[in-house]
Order: structure tokens, then C-alpha cells, then sequence
């Protein structure tokens, strides 16, 4: 068995003999030849797969006649001096045709595998039995009339697949006189086994089976019907047609099987052109008993197709004549299509099949496979495109142009890198990896690439105190503002932004996406510095006519390092002091020395170096001094 990746082909069996006996009866005026016959015998091994011999045996005489053997032999140059030897077990398919009237007498047919093929010498007695020089071998039967009749079903062209259990150098088809009279005959098309090769295409349908198969109501002897011209259903001419004609009843059924070079992957598609040659244009109604089965070799690959599935998606093809198209995806793996006719009355009773090809599955990017996959991305981001049905032995290749073009990838998924803005297009299309012309359609994917919107630096002073407000502007007039934390700095729809707490805190101005261009923003950082802070001592008192005063504090924070004092009320002539250093611990007041008695306000304002500022009120008082008492003596 070989891997399903590789590539492997047809090897025909390319050298034949024969081996043919019977009666003979020569007796001067009476002369009877009851001998086997084989017809254009080269036929069976020219590698042409239109092309048989035939294999007869003539009307016997009380039942005795002889028989017809061939040998299709492997071998390396076509000479069976230099034969092959063929590992036991390996898959060996012979195509043959069988008559119908052979199918009755299946005790009459054989088939198996041989070796060691030598030339034999001719024996023809004057009166009995004998045989032609020619070839006869090591024969070991594989179908014999013990097991072949539930191999053969039909009249027609078949495929009969074995696996001989010993090594073996070809395969041989016997068939031999009846025990009634009947003249027999049948078709030997070829022999092949599969081996690796190259440069094959895969999809390419390369052979077809036609013929007629009883129903269960029929048997045999009801075979009517036939397909015309089966390889005109495969060949290059759009016009030339195989025609499935059912016949005069309804017991039995036509079929038409091309076989494919390789099985196909899981849901790659089949297209079938065909028409109604009475010129009526068909429906669903009118394909009553059409069934449309795939075998991955003789065993069937799911489900059948037939009129009552939904997989009949008919349209008409442009041209003279009617055509039609019949296209369906099958989900399982196969490597050949029975199409069948017949069993039901009220049918269509013949059928012109024009073409028939098997279709990569096209790549699709989304999950719905109707959806156009169309995106946009701002200038500098990415996007990715992604096969969704992605199938085994087969690449993927990305393009520029829907045919030809240059390759820009090759993967399941891309991403366009260094885009500036515009308009671009891809194209994806799978490729198996074993075939030379596998090939799907190309998938088109639109991608669509926005510059940015125009916005400006934002204008404003970025450092405040906290509780200061300030306005911030920009020219774009379209944009909002926004602040990354209201705790430290708020800011409304005008840019007016008002200093919460200290910290540090992001003021940005949006313009949103448009058709045409893509949103931006532009951040704005912005410092709110904290206040500066002491604690003054309690009110201080000082006596009339002191010129000074010490004010002391504690607990600076913030770094306060200069003051101003200013006075109010009866202290408004006081002279105030501006921007000084700030001492340590205390300060002093200079107080007028004329100071009456009583209580002074006056409002301290202390600066730090980011030039925050807090003002504390504060009073003192000026105390009488007592007089001296004054003394007198009398």
C-alpha cells in the first residue's frame, strides 16, 4: 500500500501468452476444430486502455469444447525473458467485459495469478483432444466457479481487483466451452498494479466502465439497455457524448464509471455536462432513477446522489444543444464515479453524458463559502487570511493576480506585510502536491488598506497644580478628549482640563474612523504638581511697641521654599513681603513699632520650586503693656 501522498500511476502488464485446447476431429473429408481462440491478443498488454483482445470458445458438440487462456505478464522491457516478480499481496486489477450471456455460466470463467510462463509445443491428435503451440505456467486460481458470481453483477466492462497470497509474475483469464451449446466470448482490456512514479495528473479520469446490471427483480436474463461510446464522456471534444440508453423495461439498469488516476481529498467537487436528447429541459422530476455513486476502488465512498438528495444544482450552459451542468461536492475520498440509469418506470430513458471532471475543492477563507472575504486594516496593522478547508496532500499558494502572477506564499495562512495605503487583492489556489495539473480555482480576497486621519499635536501648557484648570486645543475641530484617570485630571468636551490630585495622567483627542480613513489619537501627558504645606504654630502675641515677630511652623511638605505675606483690615498698612526665601523652622514679621493694641490678619503664602502655591491665613495679637504705677508720698 502506498502512502496517499505520493505519486503513483498505472504499471501495465506488458507481455502476453496463450494457452488454447479443445476437440479436434481431423479425418480426411471430416475436419471439426472445437479449439479456443484469442483475438488481436497484443491488444491486452499495448498499455491502451480502449484496446482488448477477445477470448471465444466455439458452439460445442454434446457440450465438448475447449478453452481460451491468457497471461498478462510484467515484465521489464516487454520480453518475458526478463519478467518481474510481483510481492505476494500486491493489489493487481484486470479489466475485462463479460457478456451477458456468459453470465449464466460463470463455472466456465477463471481468474488468477502465475508464474513461471514458458512456451509449450502444439499437440493435435487426429481424433481428440489438444492444444496450440503458444504458453502455458504455474497457475493458481483466485475466482473460480465456486466464488466469482458475487463478484460480477452485470454485463459489461468490470475492474476485478486480487491480491494473490504468493509472489507472482502476472495474472491470467481462462475461459472455457459450456456444457450446452452456446458460443462464448469475452473481453481482456489490461492487468495493472500501482507503483510510485512522476508528473502525473491526478485528477485526470483515465479509463470507464460501462454496461448493464441486472435489478433485484430482473436476474440476467432481463439485461437490456447500453452506453454508447463510454470514453467520449472523458475525452477533450465538449461535443462528443457517451449515451446511456436504458432500453425497452425497467429490470435492469446502464452504468457509466470513470476511474480517476488517484483518489480524490475530502470534498473536492465533480462536474458532469450532459442533456436530455429528446430536447426536453430537465428537472429533478425527470432524473427518476439517475444515481450518482462514488467507490474508492470496489467499496463505496458514502452516500449515494440521487434525485432526492439536494445535490442536484442544475444550470444551463450557454451554447446550442441544451446542455447542462451538473456540479456536487462528494465529502468522502474516491476514485471513480458509478452513474446508473434504469429500474423505475416513468423515467427518462436516455441520457447524453458530454464531459465529466473532478474539481479541487476551491479554498475558502471563511466559513461560509458564498461570503466574499473583503477586510480593512488601518495603515501599519496587520490581517491574516486563513484556509478554512484545508484538504491533506495539498498546498496552498498565494498570488497576485488571478492567473499567472507572481507567487507570494505558500502556506495555509498569509499576512501581507509592509502595506502602505490602497486597495490589494490576493488570490489563493490549492495545489496537490502529488499532481502535475492539480489545480482548484483561485479564491479572490480583498484587502483594504486605510491611512490615518490627520490630527494634530495637541497645544497647551502640560504641568498645573493641582486645583489649577487650563485649556488644551487642537485644529482638527472633530475629534473628543478624553483623560485616562479623572482621579489625578478631568478634562470636558471644550479641552478644559482642571488638576485633580498630583500625578501624572493622559489627556487624549480621538477622531474617529471614517470611509476613507482610519481614526487617530494623540496623547497629551500631563503633570499635576501637589501644593506645598506647613504647619503654623498657635496664634503668636507680641507687646505694644515690638517691631517684630516670630512665626514658627513645622511639618513642611512639598517642598515649599519661598513666601509671601500680605495683610488685611487694620493690618493692610503693614508692609508685605514678596517671594522671599523661606527659612527654616520660623519667620519673622517685622510689625510697624506704632502698632495699636489688638488683633492683625494677614495671609501667609508659601511657593514651591514648580511654582505651587498655598495661602494660610493667620492673625496675632499686639499686647498693652502695662504703665508703671505711679507712686506718690505725702
Amino acid at each position: 500500500m502506498y502512502a496517499q501522498c505520493e505519486n503513483t500511476a498505472r504499471t501495465y502488464a506488458n507481455f502476453q501468452g496463450s494457452y488454447l485446447d479443445g476437440l479436434g476431429i481431423n479425418l480426411g473429408l471430416v475436419n471439426v476444430n472445437l479449439y479456443g481462440g484469442i483475438s488481436d491478443a497484443p491488444n491486452a498488454v499495448n498499455g491502451q486502455v480502449k484496446d482488448a483482445s477477445t477470448l471465444s470458445v466455439p458452439i460445442g458438440v454434446l457440450g465438448l469444447t475447449g478453452s481460451a487462456t491468457q497471461f498478462l505478464e510484467f515484465t521489464t522491457d516487454g520480453t518475458n525473458a526478463n519478467k518481474r516478480t510481483i510481492a505476494a499481496n500486491t493489489a493487481v486489477t484486470v479489466k475485462l467485459t463479460l457478456p451477458k450471456e456468459l453470465l449464466g455460466l460463470l463455472s466456465n470463467f477463471e481468474i488468477g495469478s502465475f508464474t513461471n510462463l514458458h512456451a509449450v509445443s502444439g499437440s493435435k491428435p487426429l481424433v481428440g483432444y489438444g492444444n496450440d503451440p503458444g504458453y502455458d505456467a504455474t497457475k493458481t486460481p483466485i475466482y473460480t466457479a465456486a466464488n466469482i458470481a458475487g463478484v460480477i453483477g452485470g454485463g459489461g466492462e468490470i475492474e476485478i481487483t486480487v491480491a494473490p497470497t504468493q509472489a507472482f509474475n502476472g495474472i491470467y483469464v481462462k475461459i472455457a466451452g459450456a456444457v450446452v451449446s452456446t458460443a462464448l466470448s469475452m473481453k481482456v482490456f489490461h492487468a495493472y498494479i500501482m507503483e510510485p512514479t512522476t508528473n502525473i495528473n491526478c485528477d485526470e479520469a483515465i479509463d470507464v466502465l460501462s454496461g448493464v446490471k441486472p435489478t433485484p427483480l430482473g436476474g440476467i436474463l432481463n439485461l437490456t439497455g447500453s452506453v454508447a461510446d463510454p470514453f467520449y464522456a472523458i475525452d477533450t471534444d465538449a461535443d462528443s457524448y457517451a449515451l446511456m440508453d436504458v432500453g425497452l423495461n425497467v429490470l435492469s439498469r446502464v452504468y457509466l464509471t470513470p476511474i480517476f488516476q488517484k483518489p480524490s481529498q475530502q470534498g473536492d467537487s465533480v462536474r458532469i455536462v450532459f442533456d436530455d436528447p429528446g430536447g426536453a429541459l430537465l428537472n429533478l422530476g425527470l432524473l427518476k432513477g439517475f444515481v450518482i455513486q462514488p467507490y474508492l476502488g470496489d467499496l463505496k465512498a458514502g452516500l449515494a446522489f440521487e434525485e432526492t438528495n439536494s445535490f442536484l444544482n442544475l444550470k444551463i450552459l450557454p451554447g446550442p444543444g441544451g446542455k447542462q451542468i451538473m456540479t456536487f461536492a462528494v465529502s468522502e475520498k474516491y476514485d471513480r464515479l458509478e452513474i446508473t440509469m434504469g429500474g423505475v418506470a416513468d423515467l427518462l430513458g436516455r441520457l447524453r453524458i458530454y464531459d465529466i471532471k473532478r474539481k479541487l475543492a476551491k479554498p475558502r477563507t471563511l466559513i461560509d463559502p458564498l461570503a466574499e472575504d473583503k477586510r480593512e486594516i488601518c495603515e501599519g496593522e496587520s490581517a491574516t487570511f486563513e484556509v478554512k478547508n484545508p484538504q491533506d496532500c495539498t498546498e496552498y499558494k498565494w498570488y497576485d493576480a488571478e492567473s499567472g502572477g507572481n507567487l507570494l506564499h505558500t502556506g495555509t495562512t498569509y499576512t501581507p506585510t509592509g502595506l502602505t495605503a490602497g486597495d490589494y487583492s490576493y488570490y489563493v489556489q490549492a495545489s496537490r502536491t502529488y499532481c502535475v495539473t492539480g489545480v482548484s480555482e483561485r479564491l479572490k480576497v480583498k484587502l483594504k488598506v486605510k491611512p490615518y486621519a490627520i490630527v494634530n499635536p495637541i497645544a497647551g501648557v502640560n504641568e498645573l497644580c493641582a486645583g489649577a484648570s487650563t485649556v488644551l486645543t487642537n485644529s482638527n475641530p472633530s475629534g473628543t478628549w478624553s483623560t485616562a484617570d479623572a482621579a489625578i485630571a478631568t478634562v470636558d468636551a471644550t479641552g478644559k482640563v482642571v488638576a485633580v490630585a498630583a500625578g501624572t495622567v493622559v489627556i487624549r483627542y480621538t477622531v474617529a474612523d471614517d470611509a476613507s480613513y482610519c481614526g487617530k489619537k494623540v496623547d497629551f501627558t500631563l503633570t499635576v504638581n501637589p501644593l506645598p504645606n506647613l504647619t503654623l504654630d498657635a496664634d503668636p502675641g507680641v507687646c505694644e511697641r515690638i517691631n517684630h515677630l516670630t512665626l514658627p511652623y513645622s511639618n513642611p511638605v512639598n517642598s515649599p521654599d519661598s513666601y509671601s505675606i500680605s495683610w488685611s483690615g487694620t493690618a493692610s498698612s503693614f508692609p508685605a513681603v514678596n517671594n522671599q526665601a523661606l527659612p527654616a523652622n520660623e519667620i519673622t514679621l517685622n510689625i510697624p513699632g506704632n502698632a495699636a493694641v489688638g488683633v492683625y490678619s494677614g495671609t501667609l503664602t508659601i511657593k514651591n520650586a514648580k511654582g505651587c502655591e498655598r495661602a494660610i491665613p493667620f492673625s496675632f495679637r499686639v499686647k498693652l503693656i502695662p504703665h508703671k504705677p505711679i507712686v506718690s508720698i505725702n
